[in-house]
């Protein structure tokens, strides 16, 4: 009995490993019961509450303490330590008890009030946590955060925890080194309508590395390959690349310093050259759709993601240029993944979004008048 609370809390049992010693291995909530709050939200509240932000040791276990999550006493003020007393109350939570779902989003909000949104940067720890609890699905209608099993949403049990609901899944395969620079192209990928698993920046501490990285290659729609001149002596890379390239899925390689070799040596590599990760997120973003959409849906599953993905992408313009470099991407969607719903979202954002309703294409077309066109001739029967 003891043993079952201690994988239910996710604390360390020891296995025995295949030379037959033994070692201690962490098991996930979530390899057991279904998690309530995704990986992408606990990460991103972590970096708000934990990271170089507003909050002091004490600030951190008063927080903890007003939801209910910890007893603890005050401590002294270490700023180095804030992460850590962070990821210690975080591994004390039941993630699939509802009470405690609901509690956590409630110190969510609260962290929130210390990240007013209008002051917040690209990039920033608030920012990035908004942008985690949008794409969970945990922003009701009325502005309140909630967990979004209470609305009917169902997380699947082999993708909770890695993936928001519902959008294209790109695992970005990279070497440590430049964690940075690929969780910032994730970052823009997801303002295309993306969910991305970044390794080194999404997995817990006290989950398996080994297990939730093939979790997310099980799982995952495409693979982007960021190749830099290190990359094929990782341990971890060449295995990743060869896991996708053996499901079928698309392989989209970006040349980050090096040339993409062996059986991904084929495929059109994307130069990133000077390009900041802003700019590389739209030729990365086209190669996945046009990936996705390759050999049409019997053989690409994920096609009709991909499809979603580029009409939200096109839907949340935020300036003339993205409306115009974006509007493109509509064309390559084949006919026979439009649905009415896509079609609708289309003219509707066409008459929300001024951006979208204000923007000429190069050739002096009005957009609305584009959309139109295009709506008129993919909608089904």
């Amino acid at each position: 009995m003891e043993g079952i609370r201690s994988v239910l809390a996710g604390t360390p049992l020891e296995v025995s490993g295949g030379d037959g010693t033994r070692r201690p291995r962490y098991y996930p909530a979530v390899s057991q019961r279904r998690d309530m709050i995704p990986l992408a939200v606990r990460i991103a509240l972590r970096n708000a509450a934990g990271g170089a932000g507003p909050y002091t040791l004490r600030e951190i276990d008063d927080l903890f303490n007003a939801h209910g999550f910890t007893q603890r006493g005050q401590v002294e003020d270490a700023g180095g330590e804030r992460r850590t007393l962070v990821e210690e109350y975080h591994a004390r939570i039941d993630w699939a008890d509802p009470d405690s779902a609901q509690r956590y989003l409630d110190l969510v909000a609260d962290v929130l009030d210390r990240y007013p949104e209008d002051n917040d940067a690209p990039g920033s720890p608030g920012r990035n946590l908004r942008r985690a609890l949008m794409q969970a699905g945990f922003v009701a209608p009325d502005g309140r955060i909630r967990v979004p099993g209470a609305q009917g949403v169902t997380p699947e049990p082999d993708v909770e925890g890695i993936w928001a609901l519902e959008q294209l899944r790109v695992f970005i395969s990279h070497i440590h080194a430049v964690r940075a620079e690929v969780a910032d192209l994730a970052g823009f990928l997801e303002g295309y309508g993306c969910t991305c698993f970044v390794a080194h920046t999404q997995i817990e501490p006290s989950q398996d590395w080994q297990d939730v990285i093939e979790q997310a290659l099980t799982s995952c729609h495409v693979l982007v390959a960021y190749v830099t001149e290190e990359f094929h002596a990782s341990r971890w890379t060449d295995q990743e690349i060869g896991w996708a390239l053996g499901r079928g899925i698309p392989v989209v390689p970006v040349n980050a310093g090096s040339q993409p070799y062996g059986f991904f040596g084929a495929i059109q590599a994307i130069q990133r050259g000077r390009l900041t990760a802003w700019q590389l997120s739209l030729p990365v973003f086209r190669a996945i759709a046009v990936g996705s959409f390759r050999a049409g849906p019997a053989k690409r599953p994920q096609a009709p993601d991909a499809a979603r993905a580029v009409v939200r992408a096109f839907c949340n313009c935020g300036s003339y240029d993205a409306t115009r470099a974006r509007f493109p991407l509509l064309e390559l969607i084949p006919r026979d993944l439009w649905t009415r719903e896509m079609g609708a979202e289309l003219e509707q954002a066409t008459a929300d979004n001024n951006q979208i309703s204000e923007a000429f294409l190069a050739g002096g077309t009005p957009v609305p008048q584009a959309v139109r066109d295009l709506v008129a001739r993919v909608r089904p029967n």
